[in-house]
């Protein structure tokens, strides 16, 4: 008996201890970060997931207690909606973020009709579980729909997974093994014992993913930063060289001509000694802003260093070069 009751005892704090542990992780990423609003959603999220299981598992299913278990119940509704609005601010998607807080408000609905006006624990569960089903399955929807690389993508299915043991664990563990459950025992209850354990697992795995999705997204901004000129967002020299390569590998062997077309500012050092760098750092910057309305997005364009700039050209010969050229000369 002492270690059977070691191991409920294990299985009561698994979850919660997990959750807070995340919840400290988002919250620390987003102090780092204050700029990034996504990561403060999902500290919000797992705090609140976690307060819902520790008044799940350690508070008594007595009507002493009833008002501390109804907001446990509307934490497990707040908790997906808070993540949803993270989910939609880190994918910088406005025009849903009012889905999850619409399904929220209904769900919360229904919840508090079977606390206060039907008082129904099973009916409870059914509506906590398909609701937030619901609310993680449009999410879900959203998320593959915006997704914007393969962690995108695993997120989305992180989230689908979620509503479907959501789905599964009300029509398993309430319709099946639990048609007539009570109070006194849910603590018993295959649906309890179920979902405290696997709803800690598909959060801990969608914690994963999310701070998979971080990382990614780091490695972007910072190979963009590498590869950009900070003064005027065009690529710099390294950037020019790697994809330069790359574009006379394909004209050689599709052998289609390409051109190369260099310019700088002419009498830039007067204008750098006569009103200073600052005035220079402006010029040079007006200067790209030209070229980047003359040029398409086919044509390689960088800042080569100082005043210079290069812009290679596919599928342009000579005669089309040097009339581009004139173009440029005549700003």
């Amino acid at each position: 008996m002492q270690a059977s009751r070691r191991g409920i005892t294990l299985e009561l704090y698994f979850g919660p201890v997990i959750m807070t542990m995340v919840a400290m992780c988002f919250g620390t990423l987003w102090l780092l970060h204050s700029a990034k609003v996504a990561p403060l959603f999902w500290a919000a999220g797992y705090a609140i997931i976690a307060s819902a299981l520790i008044i799940e598992n350690f508070v008594p299913k007595t009507p002493d207690t009833r008002w501390i278990r109804m907001l446990g119940d509307l934490c497990y509704v707040a908790s997906p909606v808070v993540f949803s609005l993270g989910f939609f601010h880190h994918l910088k998607v406005k025009s849903y973020r009012w889905l999850p807080i619409v399904c929220g408000g209904l769900v919360v609905s229904a919840v508090l009709w079977f606390w206060l006006v039907n008082d129904s624990i099973q009916a409870r569960a059914e509506v906590l579980s398909f609701g937030c089903a619901a609310i993680l399955g449009l999410t879900a929807y959203v998320v593959a729909r915006h997704a914007r690389n393969r962690v995108d993508f695993a997120l989305s299915g992180a989230i689908a997974l979620s509503a479907l043991l959501l789905v599964g664990n009300a029509f398993v563990s309430i319709r099946i093994f639990d048609q007539d459950l009570a109070v006194s025992s849910f603590n018993d209850s295959a649906f309890f014992e179920f979902l405290n354990f696997s709803s800690a697992l598909i959060n801990l795995a969608i914690a994963v993913v999310l701070a998979a999705t971080l990382v990614v997204e780091a490695h972007q901004r910072l190979s963009l930063e590498a590869a950009t000129d900070p003064l005027t967002g065009l690529n710099n020299r390294r950037a020019f060289a790697r994809e330069a390569h790359v574009m006379v590998a394909q004209a050689n062997a599709s052998k289609s001509p390409l051109c190369l077309l260099v310019c700088d500012i002419d009498h830039f050092k007067d204008v750098n000694d006569t009103y200073g760098h600052d005035a220079g750092d402006t010029v040079i910057a007006a200067c790209a802003a030209l070229l980047k309305e003359k040029f398409s997005e086919r044509e390689l364009l960088a800042r080569f260093g100082g005043e210079e700039f290069v812009v290679l050209m596919p599928y342009a010969n000579a005669t089309m070069a040097r009339m581009q050229a004139d173009i440029v000369r005549s700003l």
